[in-house]
């Protein structure tokens, strides 16, 4: 009886041991899958050739380069657990471009994610799959082409506060236009671009800056020059100004306007500013200033009452014109510097 006992044992013991052995080989050799995470790591092109490079999935949904992407690998059990196994991003998806294949100046081009592309050892013995809508992957690009653009200058493209009793009088590029590489699918909308704010910080004199930059906003667009320019600040005192009152004012319009035309405001101040000297001179020579108001047809109608808000006003002295300005009515908002006058019958 006990050698019959010790009998069954050896036998059970010897299929015990014959099904670890298939299940093992079954485990380790066996086909089978696992999803696993690798890094989505293209193959720069290069940054001073494309303006731009992005890659997207059959859905229109953009990879980021360094962002994971889900895999199925498929193949002997052993080897696909053992690469499931691995701290995530351990493998690499590495897809490359020749640039010679990207002919237009932008463009896309579809590229289907193949064994080849990932960093898997194992060989064509692990098949990989892109848990995507679809094994496709498009990128899309564009270069970089040159062309010739404006440079937008105004005279308020400054920062900081100058000398008391000084302004700035403009702000001036040179050369007005410069050659700068822009990305090739926004090239039609790209001819002008902001220069670079000029720090005027206690200043009492012009600025002449050689090399300037554009707005710092040009190269988050991708608005590169590759031509200098230099930027000159013209700084000058504040004008002086001297108000005159009482001016008589004309009236401009065609003779059958002004038959019809009766002013009810007679008279206006108006302020002339300007350099200090002739501002001086000219306060002192009334003549040399004639507001008027501008009447055409069609304020005729209807008659009545109305307010003219076309003032203007003459400096009849050549010697003034150009190098003083004169405000009408300062004392009123523009919107309100109005003259009174009444349209009579026909």
């Amino acid at each position: 009886m006990r050698e019959l006992l010790l009998g069954n044992l050896a036998t059970k013991g010897m299929a015990l041991l014959l099904a670890l052995v298939t299940w093992a080989y079954l485990y380790t050799q066996g086909i089978g899958t696992e999803e696993i995470v690798v890094e989505f790591r293209p193959q720069e092109l290069d940054p001073l050739l494309f303006a731009s490079v992005t890659y997207r999935d059959s859905a229109k949904n953009e990879i980021l380069p360094g962002s994971p992407m889900r895999v199925r690998l498929g193949g002997a059990k052993g080897d696909v657990r053992s690469h499931a196994l691995r701290p995530q991003m351990t493998f690499k998806c590495e897809p490359s471009v020749d640039p010679k294949t990207l002919a237009e100046n932008h463009g896309s081009l579809a590229l289907g994610l193949e064994r080849k592309h990932f960093s898997l050892p194992g060989g064509d013995a692990i098949t990989v799959t892109p848990v995507l809508p679809s094994p496709v992957i498009t990128l899309q690009y564009s270069r970089y082409v040159e062309k010739t653009i404006d440079l937008g200058v105004s005279k308020f493209h400054y920062d900081g506060e100058l000398a008391p009793g000084f302004r700035v009088d403009s702000i001036t590029a040179s050369p007005p236009r410069i050659r700068a590489r822009v990305p090739a699918d926004r090239a039609d909308e790209i001819s002008r671009f902001d220069i670079k704010r000029v720090y005027v910080g206690g200043q009492a004199k012009d600025l002449l800056i050689e090399r300037w930059e554009l707005d710092p906003l040009a190269r988050v667009q991708k608005v590169l020059p590759v031509q200098d320019f230099r930027v000159e600040v013209k700084i000058v005192p504040n004008p002086k100004s001297k108000r005159i009152n009482g001016l008589r004012v004309g009236l401009n319009a065609l003779p059958e306007v002004q038959a019809r035309v009766k002013l009810e405001t007679t008279t206006v101040d108006i302020e002339i500013q300007g350099p200090e000297d002739l501002v001086e001179e000219a306060s002192k020579l009334v003549a040399a200033f004639s507001p008027y108001i501008v009447v055409s047809e069609r304020d005729l109608e209807p008659p009545g009452p109305k307010n003219i808000s076309e003032i203007g006003c003459w400096i009849q002295d050549p010697r003034f014109r150009g190098k003083l300005d004169v405000v009408v009515m300062p004392n009123e908002k523009p919107e309100n510097r109005q003259v009174k006058i009444t349209v009579a019958p026909k």
